[in-house]
């Protein structure tokens, strides 16, 4: 595993819980043994030691025992006090603080609180050979003393590693603190949190505390339990709980109800499986101090939530079951009956669900929720021991926290199994075996061997072949759970040991053959060879030996991990040594050198010895004899005695051949120029080989005299025969004639193209005139360049040493032709305006390098200054303009200047509106108009004004227009506002019903009746009501006035109902009498 995976999850005890009460403390409260794998065979051991702070102090260093059974040793390494533990946290820090308003025996000694205190000690051990049951301890003295346990034994705490099944493993570590107090007689759930960095299977149980002498050769003891009813015993009642005491095998929960006061030791070890084989453990030994609590502490529960179960995970009799490698998301809710209950809550999710994120709502309250998100590896499968630690910080219990630690109930599902993690010796093949599904697909772990160490991959039972330790991971589509299910397994790769071996060969008839294997620590050695032999001696030895023990000899080694090396086969040879090769410069030339070479033989003492023709002897390895003659031809013998041994002899034979003659030169005299190429030299003979110097130095085929300095220079050459002899040498004489200076040349020319050019000139003897620089053949006379094209032309030209006939260097004339410039860029004809700015100017109309301006087409002077235009009267003039480039002029162009006369301003009309009434957009006669308020100045608009009618009056308004590009003088626009007039005094009137209709009447002039009193249609006739029909009726009338049309005035026009008749009643009167007034 990584080394910070095992730090991390080791410093999430660094703050635990641990207290004891008892007034005559030593000081071992409590401690654990973890180790951790480095590299190679080497680990990290770490003993915490919880320390009563009332006691003595801490140990400076405490002793790591360590007892290998394999080998029936045992020993020990000083364990040094750590100054800062991992992560730069300060070593010795209080376990636990308590309540904020009660202080410990850390923090003063008069506190009936005890406190404690945990310190780290650490040291680094290289395993000597492999075992599967090495066993680690650390023995304290002495115990706190415990209810449980008689007498104050000596602490002692171990872990066993087993190197064998699962070397470079890391053990497994307890990533929750250890037990704070727990009331007395109430139901108590705690979980040491025990997790394994690798990914291994851990099993828990309860053990008796165990002690020891301290002697690392002793085996340790276990402590006596007191005498109680019920009696103490393993695993229900480790101390006085009335048998209540239980402890799950696969999450380590612990639950119990505590039935006696005080402090009690309780030892919990945790028991690592890799593929069912025990692969290591550790224990804890801590105190669990019982109290007596105020009233009734309450336990917190925690439940996970059903409807918050999402992602790859189901939920089922109160335990979320998730996926690997899939997303899922549940919450939980931790709750105590007591209102005023401050819960708090920490957890080992870090180590328990790696890489997962949770979050706590509603701290410091009786009811807390905790949501977590996780996505398990492919190797984060089965029972997760996920535990959360609930404080009640309230501190009702007497003023101390009662802290709970209490499983999640969490399961990952992994449907397919890999069977089964296996260890191999390097070059070994092994078959994987997948279950639990169909359609396997596997795949490898980063950091071992590649994918192709799989016969197939797309299989149920592929060939594993890596070369170093590797995990494979197999995945099917078993249904079960998840849609996808995955397992790992590990195929751990021994290494071969390796054979090598030397002997002392070759060794003389009669002589001791040694034969030597390589050392390997711990190895055993397997020796075959001739004659039937067989060692199993390292170093095995063959006295006297013979012929008969020549030939190749094997060795194996089996290494201590069980693994047998590659056959390692070395030849030996007895008998005669091996005489050199003998070899020579054979065959040499009559008055040379004979070499004669012997190859080397190896040994502690050798010693060569040649004998050969004319009586010759040496000892020498190489010996040489110089200036040989006839008599030296023959051959030569050479054997070697080796430390004592005489070898077999070798021979070469040796021809002296006779020399040839010296060659003849067909020339004794050569002449070149200086820097001309010379031919080869010539000579009549074989095998010819030239030569700068009349003796030694080095031959050449060939050999062309340099050139290249003036002189005079001799060469040499000689021949060679058939049998390699070089003959005497010949001589030939070389002379290099100095060439002449170049000419002088005029500088180079250039010249406008169609222009006439003079013939080249240049001062110098025989004169040579060339158009390439090099070769070429000369030209005629001196040429006459022509301009008809532009570009560049080189001439060059040499002189000739009439004596000699030595042609100098070239020089050279460069004559450059410019083309004749294209007529410049212009933009014609250019309008103006009469009166106008000459704007733009001509100048600017034209684009062009150093322009030449004229008034005629052709001839005439130019000038560099542009034309100015006069504006003053309508014009129509014409101008040419050229450019000049490279001194060169061009072509002229033409650019017309017109000076247009303006245009008259456009025809306008007069107009009148209503007041208030639309008036529209005026209008005039004319191209591109122009709107001004003025009659001069201001900016002119191309939109024509809408006349306000808002207020009566009299205005202007002015326009010009413009065309090919000149403006007219402005017309002006009268605008008339007539006012709105009032609207007329119409005569109400009552007309009595049956009356003669009469028409209405209103005072005013042109008047229009309507009868509406908007809109309608208008009649000049004033209206005639009926008077049939009694009832108040309404007409409307205007009048207008210079044509606009007052608001209307309302005439109201009432028809009076006609009276009844009235009535009577028939009235008799007296004759004679008073007649009375009728009614």
């Amino acid at each position: 595993m990584k080394k910070f995976t095992f730090l991390a999850i080791c410093l999430l005890v660094l703050s635990a819980s641990l207290f004891s009460s008892n007034a005559k403390a030593s000081h071992a409260a409590g401690g654990e043994l973890v180790y951790e794998w480095l590299q190679g065979t080497t680990y990290r051991f770490y003993f915490k030691f919880y320390r009563d702070c009332s006691g003595s102090a801490e140990p400076g260093a405490v002793t790591l025992c360590f007892n290998n059974p394999c080998t029936n040793t045992s020993g020990s390494r000083t364990m040094q006090k750590l100054t800062t533990l991992p992560g730069n946290l300060p070593n010795g820090a209080q376990v636990s603080t308590g309540c904020a308003n009660q202080k410990n025996t850390c923090d003063s000694l008069q506190s009936p609180i005890p406190g404690y205190r945990e310190w780290w000690y650490s040291v680094d051990y290289t395993l000597p050979s492999a075992c599967s049951s090495w066993t680690f301890s650390v023995t304290v003295a002495v115990r706190n003393p415990s209810a449980n346990i008689v007498g104050l034994p000596n602490f002692y705490v171990e872990t066993v590693l087993n190197s064998v099944d699962a070397p470079g493993n890391s053990s497994p570590v307890f990533s929750v603190k250890p037990v704070p107090y727990v009331c007395l007689n109430q139901f108590y759930n705690y979980n040491n949190g025990g997790v394994d960095p690798n990914g291994d299977s851990v099993a828990f149980e309860v053990l008796t505390p165990l002690t020891s002498s301290g002697n690392c050769a002793s085996s340790p003891s276990s402590c006596s339990y007191q005498s109680a009813s019920p009696s103490l015993s393993i695993p229900t009642n480790p101390f006085q709980t009335n048998n209540t005491f239980t402890i799950s095998n696969t999450t380590g929960e612990l639950g119990f109800t505590p039935a006696l006061l005080g402090a009690h030791t309780v030892s919990i070890r945790a028991k690592e499986y890799r593929n069912s084989v025990f692969i290591g453990s550790v224990m804890r030994d801590i105190q669990v101090q019982v109290i007596t609590c105020t009233g009734t502490n309450t336990t917190p529960t925690i439940t996970n939530d059903p409807a918050s179960v999402s992602g790859a995970a189901t939920y089922s009799g109160g335990t979320v079951i998730g996926c690997a490698t899939k997303q899922f998301s549940f919450c939980f809710d931790i709750k105590s009956t007591d209102t005023a209950a401050h819960l708090v809550a920490t957890d080992n999710h870090g180590v328990a669900m790696p890489g997962s994120t949770i979050s706590y709502t509603n701290l410091q309250k009786d009811s807390v929720r905790a949501c977590v998100t996780w996505t398990p590896s492919a190797t984060d499968t089965g029972t997760r021991v996920f535990v959360v630690t609930v404080k009640d910080s309230s501190c009702a219990s007497g003023g101390v926290p009662i802290n709970y630690a209490i499983t999640v109930p969490l399961y990952v599902w992994a449907v397919t199994k890999a069977i089964k993690d296996t260890t191999i010796c390097a070059g070994q093949s092994v078959t994987l075996n997948a279950v639990g599904g169909t359609q396997y697909v596997w795949s490898v772990v980063p950091g071992g061997s590649p994918i192709n160490s799989l016969s197939c991959t797309a299989c149920k039972n592929p060939v594993a072949t890596p070369s170093t330790t590797t995990r494979y991971v197999v995945n099917s589509n078993s249904a079960q759970i998840c849609g996808q299910n995955t397992d790992t397994l590990t195929v751990t790769v021994l290494p071969l040991p390796n054979a090598t071996a030397t002997s002392n060969s070759p060794v003389c008839p009669g002589d001791t053959l040694k034969l030597y294997g390589g050392t390997v620590a711990g190895a055993t050695y397997s020796w075959t060879g001739p004659n039937s032999f067989t060692s199993t001696s390292q170093n095995p030895v063959i006295p006297n030996a013979s012929t008969v023990n020549s030939g190749f000899y094997g060795l194996t080694v089996t290494g201590s991990n069980g693994c047998v090396s590659d056959v390692f086969n070395m030849q030996v040879y007895v008998g005669p040594p091996a005489g050199p090769a003998a070899s020579s410069n054979n065959p040499v030339c009559l008055n040379n050198q004979l070499i004669l070479t012997a190859s080397t033989v190896s040994g502690t003492t050798v010693t060569y010895h040649w004998s050969g023709p004319n009586g010759f002897t040496s000892t020498s390895q190489n010996p040489i004899r110089n200036n040989v003659t006839y008599a030296d031809s023959g051959k030569y013998f050479v054997y070697a005695i080796k430390d004592g041994c005489q070898s077999f002899s070798d021979s070469v034979s040796i021809t002296v051949n006779p020399l040839p003659a010296a060659p003849v030169a067909t020339l004794d005299t050569v002449r070149y120029c200086q820097n001309v190429v010379a031919s080869p030299l010539t000579a009549t003979g074989t095998n010819l080989k030239w030569y700068n110097v009349p003796t030694g130095g080095t031959g050449s085929s060939t050999l062309s005299p340099s050139t290249l300095v003036a002189g005079t220079f001799k060469y040499y050459v000689s021949q060679t025969d058939g049998n390699g002899c070089e003959g005497p040498r010949d001589s030939v004489v070389a002379i290099i004639t100095a060439k002449p200076n170049a000419p002088t040349v005029v500088a180079n020319q250039s010249y406008c193209q169609g222009a006439t050019i003079p013939q080249l000139t240049a001062t110098g003897t025989n004169l040579k005139w060339y158009v390439v620089p090099i070769g070429g053949s000369p030209l005629s006379s001196a040429p006459t360049p022509s301009s008809a094209t532009p570009g560049n032309s080189t001439y060059f030209v040499s002189q000739t040493n009439g004596s000699t006939g030595c042609e100098s260097d070239r020089a050279s004339i460069t004559i450059t032709i410019y083309a004749t410039p294209a007529a410049p860029t212009i933009v014609s004809p250019v309008f103006y305006c009469v009166g106008g700015l000459a704007t733009p100017t001509l100048a600017s109309q034209v684009t062009g390098s150093n322009l030449k301006w004229y008034t005629v087409p052709t001839g005439g002077s130019g000038s560099t200054t542009a034309p100015v235009v006069s504006t003053s009267v309508p014009t129509n003039d014409t101008y040419y303009v050229s450019q000049t480039l490279n001194t060169c002029e061009g072509a002229r162009g033409m650019i017309i200047a017109v000076v247009q006369a303006n245009p008259a301003p456009p025809l306008t009309n007069d107009t009148t509106f209503c007041q208030f009434a639309p008036s529209g957009a005026l209008t005039a006669t004319g191209q591109n108009l122009k709107w001004y308020t003025s009659s001069s100045g201001g900016t002119g608009s191309t939109t024509a004004p809408t006349p306000s009618t808002a207020s009566a009056g009299t205005f202007k308004y002015y326009v010009s227009q413009t065309i090919n590009g000149c403006e007219s003088p402005r017309d002006s626009i009268t605008v008339t506002v007539n006012a709105k007039p009032q609207p007329p005094v119409g005569n109400d009137d009552s007309i009595c019903q049956y009356t003669t209709p009469v028409a209405i009447t209103a005072t005013g002039s042109n008047l229009r009746w309507y009868d509406t009193a908007v809109g309608g249609f208008a009649s000049s006739t004033a209206p005639v009501p009926a008077t049939t029909i009694p009832g108040t009726y309404f007409w409307y009338v205007s009048q207008v006035i210079n044509g606009c049309e007052s608001d209307r005035d309302t005439v109201e026009i009432e028809i009076v109902p006609q009276p009844a008749a009235p009535t009577s009643d028939t009235v008799e009167y007296c004759l004679g009498g008073i007649a009375q007034p009728l009614t």
